[in-house]
């Protein structure tokens, strides 16, 4: 059975909900504020980051607590899954809690530099780490704590995901692009188009597996960015997005925009289709800890949370059609999804 993982707006709370009808099967209390809700790479453990309380709490997708674990190190916050690893950046300490997926909830925890708002990537044989107010990126070997390249290249850092062994980190003037040279990395910066406005950039990325492509947020639009040709074309949107992941192919994206707009865009044709789900919200302008619209997905559906109405909807992926929704007590805010 797979199941959701509904993060509560006004409290300490997850529910874990059927995924199939929708219905909640059990509650969790949990020791702090869920700043990052997220999913092992496999999709059997849900991490709840607790920033605020150096701690995280592991969820098995059977609905068992596999523990609330203080972090290795200060404020955890960025977390990134990607073939078999869980990796989750401590920003007050400058070090990264590492996870085999094979042997949760044990890890490891390598330090890498002084505090700072940071994110870590496993390429290869690698650890690639960002730094924000560093803005550059250090490159260490698996399990040493001295880098072996630096590169003082991207400002303001933030956002980072992998195409295969390509790091891409988001940065204020462009994306960067880290690729394997050898025993080494090479960088190359892909640039902001000329006419990009005043503080828009990409500053999130997502990626999937089964396509070569990731995609950025920008401004009110989407970056698309092909990391092997090297190039990055921004996609217009209706408005500012507050959700955006490929489907299961990789051939398609899922974008939730704050006009409360759910469109599947197709990454090789102009197809586009949208259907209006939740109510238009304002676009968020940082991290301010509101609740607004966003949705999880996974195999031929999508499960929109609308805050407000405090409802869950579970939407067909493919035509944007609402299957059914639940009345929740309590405001949604982060969704994941588990497999069973």
């Amino acid at each position: 059975m797979s199941h959701l993982l509904i993060a509560h707006a006004e409290n300490h709370k997850l529910t874990l909900c059927n995924a199939s009808d929708l219905h909640a099967i059990r509650e969790f209390e949990l020791p702090g504020r869920i700043a990052v809700l997220g999913t092992s790479s496999d999709g059997r453990y849900g991490f709840a980051i607790h920033r605020d309380d150096d701690c995280i709490s592991i969820i098995e997708s059977r609905g068992e607590v596999v523990r609330a674990i203080a972090a290795s190190g200060k404020q955890p916050t960025h977390f990134h899954a990607h073939a078999g690893y869980c990796l989750v950046f401590n920003d007050g300490s400058g070090s990264v809690m590492i996870f085999d997926e094979t042997d949760i909830p044990r890890h490891i925890n390598q330090v890498v530099r002084q505090p700072d708002h940071g994110s870590a990537l496993k390429i290869g044989d690698y650890l690639v780490v960002g730094y924000l107010r560093g803005g550059c990126v250090e490159v260490y070997r698996w399990g040493e704590a001295e880098p072996v390249q630096t590169f003082d290249c991207c400002p303001m850092l933030h956002g980072a995901a992998q195409v295969r062994d390509i790091a891409l980190f988001g940065c204020s003037d462009g994306v960067l692009l880290l690729k394997p040279d050898g025993d080494n990395f090479a960088a190359k910066k892909l640039p902001n188009p000329p006419d990009t406005p005043d503080r828009v950039r990409v500053g999130l990325l997502t990626t999937h597996e089964a396509s070569g492509f990731a995609v950025g947020n920008f401004g009110q639009g989407l970056a698309l960015i092909d990391p092997a040709e090297e190039t990055m074309r921004v996609l217009p949107l209706s408005d500012y997005p507050l959700k955006f992941s490929f489907d299961t192919s990789g051939e398609y994206l899922h974008v939730l925009t704050s006009d409360g707009l759910l469109q599947r865009q197709s990454l090789r044709s102009d197809e586009l289709k949208a259907m209006q789900v939740v109510q238009p919200v304002a676009a968020p302008k940082g991290p301010d800890k509101k609740a607004r619209p966003t949705f999880a997905a996974c195999g031929d559906w999508l499960y929109v949370t609308d805050p407000e109405q405090q409802k869950v909807l579970r939407m067909s992926a493919s035509d944007l059609i609402e299957d059914r929704h639940a009345s929740l007590s309590y405001r949604p805010a982060a969704v994941v999804y588990l497999k069973g």
